[in-house]
């Protein structure tokens, strides 16, 4: 039986669609009804609002809403009556629409993939599907599509996805799902690696695995030289002092004392050690011009053009900072934990690890893999449980000896350590010890600052531009980026 339903458009007037975003607007309607059907807002059988009434409503044109329509009646969700109107399916979606895969979609090459195929594949509740899209256009993707069951994102795209209303509008809030599952280990999730995913006092997202930046050093480079390791003493003269005693050139090959990596991760770790920042803590500004930064970012080009003590960054170009300390040419380098997979502290490399030199203050970058919910998933329940099983001890302690990265749980990494001491250097425990002054590095709202950024700093590592100038002309190009955009900034990435 269809029945009418009248008292629709106030509800659904509660929910805008926003025509500045670059998630297309048949799509953002889609999700809107398709999250009232699921939600139970729509009762079976009930009529949804005639296709003159959605465009007034949300001030868009009939061409979108029908084709956010024709898609839900794809979907099965909708059926068209011709002369009565739409109405939504007289059936119960658990039976017809029982959920037989679970769709997960990734960065293409990142380093967890692998492991986490593997941890899929041994999945046998219900089968698990991973899609690689690659970075240069993940974030769009997401946007212009239908959402996978469940996405993954590094730490910028939380950032800049849980800033946008329009993509926060567009996944589960978790507080429920983590509150309803008593066995869900929430209390164990190192608290510093979850803080990003907040949103004001909601939470939208969870850290399946994350990773700090150290010192990691080659053990034998400093023996053959006699020197004494690193420690938490080091300050950035110290570092630098050391860099160039371990310099060693010759017409054959090389040794360089440290290794500048240019990557966005790097770099501004130095910029916030020295006090300052490359973007306002508001998201409003950008202060990479700024004397705090221009220094930091003056001394790390320094290594490798006023001391010669860092090949250039072309030597990155075909190799990854990983693969070049593993040569064992490379005295030092700020490394995370995933770009040390795979090389263990044999006799072949002796290296460890150890705090970051500081300047006015201890920082290190925070990474973490994060996991989100579409609010439109096919059946909650199931997708929740495939989610609370990759933290499970078994599975986190997969993601530790596989993935290169360090689980969330803070139990089972305590137990890897003890149980595997042979695959992690002695001081491998500094990675966990800089979590006590550890955030992401930067706050960008956006890839395209990331990439602008990247791209306009390249002329200082390649010492074909000098500092200020190119940072005066970042901060230029940035503000009016920044200027542009509307976002619910202040309340993402800290829980209130």
């Amino acid at each position: 039986m269809i029945c009418v339903n009248i008292n629709t458009e106030g509800k659904l007037a509660m929910q805008k669609i926003s025509k500045i975003v670059s998630t297309p607007m048949f799509r953002q309607l889609e999700e809107i009804i398709g999250g009232d059907i699921r939600s139970g807002k729509y009762k079976r059988g009930s009529a949804i609002p005639t296709a003159e009434e959605l465009c007034r409503i949300y001030g868009i044109s009939e061409i979108t809403v029908r084709s956010a329509l024709k898609n839900l009646v794809k979907e099965g969700l909708l059926i068209r009556v011709p002369g009565k109107g739409t109405f939504v399916t007289d059936r119960k979606p658990s039976q017809k629409n029982k959920v037989k895969t679970i769709k997960v979609t990734t960065i293409l090459d990142w380093e967890i993939n692998d492991c986490l195929k593997n941890i899929m594949n041994e999945y046998k509740r219900v089968k698990v599907v991973l899609e690689k899209i690659p970075l240069v256009n993940y974030l769009e993707k997401l946007r212009e599509n239908k959402l996978p069951d469940i996405f993954l994102l590094n730490t910028w795209q939380l950032r800049e996805w849980l800033s946008d209303e329009a993509c926060l509008k567009r996944i589960l809030c978790l507080d429920k799902l983590t509150k309803k599952n008593i066995r869900f280990p929430m209390k164990d999730i190192f608290k510093e690696t979850i803080s990003p995913d907040y949103v004001g006092k909601h939470l939208y997202s969870l850290p399946i695995a994350f990773s700090t930046v150290a010192l990691v050093y080659n053990k034998s480079l400093f023996d053959k030289h006699k020197l004494p390791y690193p420690d938490s003493s080091w300050r950035w003269n110290k570092l630098l002092e050391v860099a160039i005693k371990l310099t060693r050139k010759n017409n054959k090959s090389a040794q360089y004392g440290f290794l500048v990596n240019p990557a966005i991760n790097r770099w501004p770790i130095l910029v916030r050690q020295n006090g300052g920042r490359i973007i306002s803590e508001n998201g409003k500004k950008c202060l990479i011009n700024e004397k705090e930064s221009i220094q930091a970012i003056k001394f790390y080009a320094d290594f490798i053009h006023k001391y010669r003590c860092s090949p250039g960054v072309g030597s990155l170009e075909d190799k990854t900072s990983g693969n070049l300390f593993a040569t064992g040419k490379i005295g030092m380098a700020f490394e995370s934990t995933m770009a040390l997979l795979g090389i263990k502290p044999d006799k072949e490399l002796l290296w460890d690890v150890a705090p970051l030199p500081s300047k006015k203050r201890r920082f290190s970058h925070l990474m973490t893999c994060n996991l989100l919910i579409s609010k439109n998933v096919g059946n909650i329940d199931t997708t929740w449980d495939f989610a609370s099983y990759l933290f499970s001890d078994k599975v986190q302690e997969k993601l530790g000896l596989h993935s290169g990265w360090f689980p969330v749980i803070s139990h089972v990494v305590g137990d890897l350590l003890k149980k595997y001491p042979e695959k992690f250097p002695e001081h491998y425990k500094c990675y966990l010890e800089a979590l006590e002054y550890t955030e992401p590095a930067v706050k960008f709202p956006t890839s395209e600052i990331i990439s602008m950024i990247e791209d306009r700093l390249r002329v200082v590592w390649l010492n074909m531009a000098p500092v200020k100038e190119t940072c005066d002309s970042i901060a230029m190009e940035v503000n009016k980026v920044l200027s542009r955009r509307k976002i619910v900034y202040e309340k993402c990435g800290s829980r209130q």
